[in-house]
């Protein structure tokens, strides 16, 4: 089953992120802020990380540079979820890491869209798989 770490300090925000994610059959695990989001990482394994960037002791952008800077973590999807819309916040965001930007509010439907688009990207195919695509040879 797919595991999505979702690091967020809001309850109720939470809560509707795990509602829709878990509607996709995804297998979700929350955590409040970024120490416990990395030992959650470090301890487990996941899929796909949505970051929330205005935590209560470590922020957003210093998980996400230190999910970039761990060997076994570097490739793991993040999706900031953020109500930061900034461009210099965005930019930094994409410049630690980030593989997608959603704003707060959101709509849950695009939040589905973004989730499923970010873990098809992280299936990449076998080499056999490769040669049958229309145009591989």
């Amino acid at each position: 089953m797919t595991r999505i770490l979702i690091v967020e300090d809001h309850r109720d925000i939470a809560e509707l992120l795990r509602y829709n994610l878990e509607t996709d059959s995804l297998d979700v695990t929350v955590a409040c802020d970024g120490g416990p989001a990395l030992a959650e990482l470090r301890a487990n394994a996941f899929d796909l990380l949505v970051l929330d960037l205005m935590l209560p002791e470590m922020s957003g952008l210093e998980v996400c540079k230190a999910v970039r800077c761990d060997p076994l973590l570097r490739d793991l999807p993040i999706l900031i979820l953020t109500a930061r819309g900034e461009e210099s916040i965005r930019n930094l965001a994409f410049s630690l890491g980030a593989n997608d930007y959603l704003l707060k509010p959101f709509h849950p439907g695009e939040l589905r869209l973004r989730v499923r688009n970010l873990l098809c990207r992280q299936e990449i195919p076998q080499p056999a798989e490769v040669a049958e695509w229309p145009g591989a040879r």
